[in-house]
């Protein structure tokens, strides 16, 4: 006898998981969503020395939320120091849009302006989150989690397929897929009894925006907790 729900499943699965597939001292990020998606849970490795830096040494202790705010940001960071007029021509936003989300960097620290009258992200501001585990959690629905771990691959380092143990055997008939995408497969029964089948590679995260995304909710889930 199975899980009788997925709440049921990601309740006796999110400590084992912790366990088995993370360590003691990664953190979790529950329903993280983003934008292709949302993902079940997140397995968070961070940098103290980075997100000291960050908070008490810069005194940038507030997360970027705000989606625009953080493109801006993104747009800014990756290009040194720049003019404000050239800041305002980049993207798709109006040029009153660009001010806007340049002002709201200036003046909560992510952003400052140089002697000469350029603009640029604050020095040394990096992500904080150095590794991620996507883990997508489904009673049997192999194949829709196999497709929502793919999406993973744009904000984390490893992604994995966690199934009902009693509903993991269509999984393992087609454990090639897996291994072609470099896929983890775990299963998990109702006694919390975890069995890792195939572990994933290492992935590069394609999305700079889903990858800050991730380290600005870590961020502001601290700042709750």
């Amino acid at each position: 006898m199975g899980f009788n729900s997925e709440s049921a499943l990601k309740e006796t699965a999110t400590p084992v998981l912790k366990c088995k597939l993370a360590r003691n001292e990664a953190e979790v990020v529950e329903e993280f969503s983003y934008s292709a998606g949302r993902t079940d849970l997140v397995f968070t490795y961070k940098s103290d020395a980075y997100l000291r830096r960050r908070v008490e040494e810069l005194g940038v202790g507030i997360p970027i939320t705000d989606k625009s705010h953080l493109k801006a940001f993104l747009r800014l960071h990756k290009r040194g120091e720049i003019t404000e007029e050239y800041f305002c021509q980049l993207g798709a936003n109006s040029r009153r849009e660009s001010e806007k989300a340049l002002e709201w960097l200036l003046d909560n620290g992510f952003a400052e302006r140089t002697p000469d009258g350029k603009v640029r992200t604050v020095p040394y501001l990096r992500r904080h989150i150095t590794t991620a585990i996507a883990v997508e959690l489904k009673l049997e629905k192999w194949r829709d989690a196999f497709r929502q771990a793919l999406r993973g691959r744009s904000f984390s380092e490893y992604q994995y397929v966690v199934l009902d143990a009693d509903h993991v055997s269509p999984a393992l008939k087609n454990i090639d897929m897996f291994e072609n995408q470099g896929i983890g497969l775990a299963s998990v029964d109702t006694e919390g009894t975890f069995v890792e089948h195939h572990a994933p590679d290492k992935q590069r995260p394609f999305s700079e925006l889903n990858t800050w995304r991730l380290n600005e909710k870590t961020l502001r889930q601290s700042s709750e907790a």
